[in-house]
Parts: C-alpha cells; structure tokens; sequence
C-alpha cells in the first residue's frame, strides 16, 4: 500500500509546526522594538531592511535552473497575483502587525492576529474549497469564545502607558489576521505551482521594491538603521527566520495541507506567543487571558481532529 500521501501530510505538518514555533516569540520581540519608549524602532525602515533580509537569505534558491526557469514563468504568467500575494501577506500583515504592537500588549496582538484560522476556514468555505462540518463548526465557536473572553482582559506588560489605545492595536492586529487569512487561502495553488520556497522569495521581493519609496518619502528622503547590536540581532532574526524561512515553510506546507486545516495552526501560535511574552516583555495575564487560551487549545483540537 503506498504511504505517500501519508508522509506528504506529515511532512507539510512539520512545515506549518516549524512556521509556528518561529513565529511564537515574533510578537514579543516585535513588542520590545516598537513599544512605546526612547528606545523603539521606525516600523517602515525596519520592515524594509526584514523584507532586503528575507529576499537575500532565499536567493540561493535561484542558483538552480529549474528555479530559474520557474521564476520567469511566473513573472509573464502571474504577476497580477504575484504582487496581489506579496501586499497583503508579506507587506500589510508584516506593517500591521509591527504598528499594532506600539499600541497593545504582545499577548493581545498575537490573540486578535491569530483569529486568522476562523476567517481562514469561512473564506475557503466562500470560495468552495472546503466544508463546515459540525466539528469544525463547534472549533471556530470555541475560537470566538476565546475572543470574547480576551476582550475583558487587562494584562499589562512593562512598556504599556496609561493612555494607549489598546483598541487601536487590537485592531490592526485583527486585520492583519484578515490579511494572513486572505494571503493563505488565495496562495493553495501558487505554493503547488511554483514552491513554497521561491514564492516567499518573489514575495519578499516585490514586498521590498513596494515598501522602499514608502520608507524613504515617510522618512523624508533616509532610513533611519543603525548598528546597534539589538537592531541588526532582531532585523535579522524577524527577516531571515521569523520571516523568510518561516513563510517558505508555510507556503511548502500548503501544498500538503489545506489552507483551513494549515491555518488552525494560528491557535497554538497565539497560545505560544502568549508564553513567550510572560517571559520577553513582563506580561502579567489575568483569568479572562487565561480562559482565552484554553478556550483557543478546545478549538484545535476540535479542527484538526
């Protein structure tokens, strides 16, 4: 009996795993560059140098032919998609989710992000590519329970102020999930297409020619980077690891994994950033946190079963 398909799940769960465990402490150290302080970074310049840094560590990709050729194939036959991809899962989701922690708690903005698995399960349902069982049903309940319970928490980490608008950063985080949702869905048959691995590079390139007059109109004609050891150390762990390689990963692992299955994943990672965060950044959780957790573990297990 063949057991290739078996072994092709199992390795796209592995992918999407590593995509989670690398994007749990993403929310933390995104809170100790852009939180509130004397010390915070210029989200645009920053993301631009993430995204150069990505693209760079992908680009060995293209020393093989076949990579080559598969590249240019998508250049003449799905820019319009390309760049559609690249907006809204390499260059919205990152911006979003940058700005949304200069305003909220790293725990908030990871949970409000990670609703990415519900709106991923009702777009792909919108668009036939999957169907609403009972179970899964009774998940993304769970989910919005969680989200309801997160609404009346007060956790407080050692950067927020008194008068942060925490709606605000919950907000951005929540569309920036939307983005993610859209970016994971949309992008089943690119990843089949062409490769997890060279859709993140063109992605990560096309997300860096868009940002750069951003960046330098918004910074009036320069980039504010620097040499300090925290800058360069978080530019390129949030570039080559949490971005580069974990997206290459996510994408390998759609070709494997339904989007509405791969995207349950979302929930470990905001109960793993949630961790993360007590220890990065002083969180301090309080029961209705606590009960959003447990509430988003019921959900996954309920998904994926």
């Amino acid at each position: 009996m063949d057991d290739t398909p078996r072994r092709h799940a199992a390795a796209g769960w592995l992918c999407g795993l590593l995509a989670t465990l690398a994007w749990a402490s993403f929310y933390p150290v995104s809170r100790l560059l852009f939180g509130q302080g004397e010390e915070t970074v210029e989200p645009l310049s920053f993301s631009l140098l993430r995204f150069l840094l990505a693209t760079l560590a992908l680009s060995p990709l293209l020393l093989q032919p076949r990579q080559r050729t598969l590249a240019r194939k998508m250049l003449r036959q799905d820019t319009p998609r390309m760049l559609l991809l690249a907006t809204l899962g390499i260059l919205a989701e990152g911006l979003l989710v940058f700005w949304s922690t200069k305003f909220t708690t790293a725990a908030r903005s990871s949970l409000m992000a990670n609703t990415a698995p519900i709106t991923t399960m009702l777009l792909a349902w919108a668009m036939g590519r999957e169907t609403l069982t009972r179970r899964k049903t009774a998940g993304m309940a769970l989910g919005l329970l969680g989200l309801l319970l997160f609404f009346h928490s007060q956790g407080k980490d050692n950067f927020l102020q008194q008068d942060s608008p925490l709606w605000l950063g919950d907000l951005m985080a929540f569309a920036s999930g939307c983005c993610w949702a859209a970016f994971t869905v949309l992008g089943e048959d690119f990843s089949r297409k062409y490769g997890g691995m060279l859709s993140s590079l063109l992605f990560f390139a096309t997300a860096s020619l868009l940002l750069l007059p951003i960046a330098f109109l918004a910074n009036h004609g320069t980039l504010p980077w620097h040499a300090s050891l925290k800058f360069l150390f978080s530019a390129a762990y949030l570039g080559a690891l949490g971005g580069g390689g974990a997206i290459a990963l996510w994408y390998t692992a759609l070709k494997f994994i339904p989007p509405a299955k791969l995207g349950s994943l979302g929930f470990l990672s905001a109960s793993l950033a949630v961790l993360a965060s007590l220890l990065l950044t002083g969180e301090k959780p309080d029961t209705p946190l606590l009960g959003a957790l447990a509430a988003i573990l019921a959900a996954i297990t309920l998904m994926n079963r």
